[in-house]
């Protein structure tokens, strides 16, 4: 990877899988390879709906004002019980990937002024491309394996001018470890009134949420979390996931879903209202 001028490719994964694991994946060999398993499995017994019919697959569906109702409401229950406090309807919005997710929240940050974005490392690759995508400053917080990877709130330093936001994973993007809850917090009461804490917990499979007491609040910095909803259930087919929000950004946030192309697949919803009952 180093070639005297620089220290990396600037993304060298298609490079390094095609010169050594294209042909493995191919040959149907291979057990692993660098995006993760090839085989997941889960020990939880659930069951799916039937396949979909030409009925549910002939309109798009997308959390826009009361067009899927009854099905967010049972998923709003979920999440209820899963962070153990209520949501009202306008605090959640339902998008068809993680990644679709991000791409709506980064819009609607640019939206209200946040021209730069801290990301804690790791960081998940195509958030920080996203928002370089869409014009919005990157700033890596490096953390080391020397420390074991700890980051301190002290080093979260805002801009001082525009509103800014601090974006973290839980649990932590290629490292699996929890976040600290206190980091957490100090760093979310360490930004102003416009500022914004966006969690990506993607893959937090804990019951409650690893982050549960950092919760929505009156008077405080604007809280968002992304949350997955089948990938902790090792079922990556379902394309769904949660927006979690003021229920003030519920309008930009819905217009964010129009740019992102969040139209929803009616079959993972309805399999994820089934599981979710």
């Amino acid at each position: 990877m180093a070639n005297g001028r620089k220290a990396f490719r600037r993304n060298d994964f298609d490079y390094i899988y095609a010169k050594y694991f294209e042909k493995i994946v191919a040959s149907g060999s291979a057990v692993a390879d660098p995006s993760g398993w090839a085989q997941t499995e889960t020990e939880v017994n659930i069951r799916l709906p039937p396949p979909p019919t030409s009925q549910t697959l002939s309109n798009y569906v997308i959390d826009n004002r009361k067009l899927i109702a009854p099905q967010k409401e049972v998923l709003i229950s979920l999440l209820e019980k899963w962070d153990h406090q209520s949501y009202a309807f306008d605090e959640i919005t339902i998008t068809p990937s993680i990644s679709t997710a991000s791409l709506a929240v980064l819009l609607l940050l640019r939206s209200k002024g946040v021209d730069k974005i801290l990301f804690e490392t790791p960081a998940y690759y195509a958030t920080v491309e996203q928002a370089a995508a869409i014009g919005i400053r990157t700033s890596l917080i490096p953390t080391y394996h020397r420390d074991q990877y700890t980051w301190n709130p002290t080093s979260l330093r805002r801009p001082k001018r525009g509103p800014t936001a601090i974006w973290l994973t839980q649990p932590r993007f290629a490292l699996g470890l929890n976040q600290r809850r206190e980091h957490v917090e100090a760093a979310f009461y360490r930004l102003g009134m416009g500022d914004f804490l966006v969690v990506d917990e993607t893959a937090d499979q804990l019951w409650p949420t690893s982050l549960s007491s950092i919760r929505l609040a009156q008077g405080l910095p604007s809280l968002i979390k992304i949350r997955g909803y089948a990938k902790p259930l090792g079922l990556n087919g379902l394309r769904l996931s949660f927006v979690i929000h003021s229920a003030m950004y519920r309008s930009a946030l819905r217009d964010s879903l129009w740019v992102a192309g969040a139209a929803l697949d009616y079959y993972s919803l309805a399999a994820a209202v089934q599981i979710a009952s």
